[in-house]
């Protein structure tokens, strides 16, 4: 087998010359990246079965009826946009919306952050600070969920995303 020298990108680094004219850089043999190497680390273990995985993303691809918060600030958008491996789904807010359960880990997951101008000492004015308070980006409330298990589900993930 001869050894063929390409770059990280994969065009050929014999030439040095990617399609627009610029330089390759960091060639490597082929062979350095033998998905057969013998280093176990390369390879991320398999847990669990794959019944399990499937059950999994059955559960997660269940369909649940939520209803975001009406706008609470005039900067609020009116649509939440939630991406889930790549895939985004507009959600309004304030109307019962049918969403797929992994939309609504997104949601759960989705944070941003408040501050609170504190007064530190009361006799002082002139002495304040700021207090971050993290908070949900799109507060949210399930409607329905069909799933015996979603309720509990929905309480460890809550647990979870603090």
């Amino acid at each position: 087998m001869s050894k063929k020298e390409v770059d990280a990108t994969g065009f050929n680094a014999q030439e040095k010359r990617f399609p627009m004219g610029g330089e390759a850089s960091n060639p490597f043999q082929i062979e350095e990246i033998d998905p057969l190497a013998e280093d176990p680390q390369m390879v991320e273990p398999v847990v669990g079965s794959p019944k399990d995985a499937v059950e999994l993303e059955a559960f997660m691809n269940e369909m649940v009826l939520i209803r975001i918060s009406e706008r609470q600030h005039e900067n609020d958008v009116p649509v939440a946009f939630v991406s889930v491996n790549g895939v985004n789904h507009p959600i309004p807010r304030g109307v019962p919306t049918w969403v797929k359960r992994h939309y609504v880990e997104a949601l759960e997951h989705s944070r941003t952050k408040a501050y609170d101008l504190q007064l530190t000492d009361p006799q002082d004015p002139s002495k304040r600070e700021l207090v971050e308070r993290p908070m949900k980006s799109f507060p949210y409330m399930v409607l329905e969920d069909r799933n015996p298990r979603g309720r509990a589900w929905l309480d460890s993930l809550m647990r979870q995303a603090g």
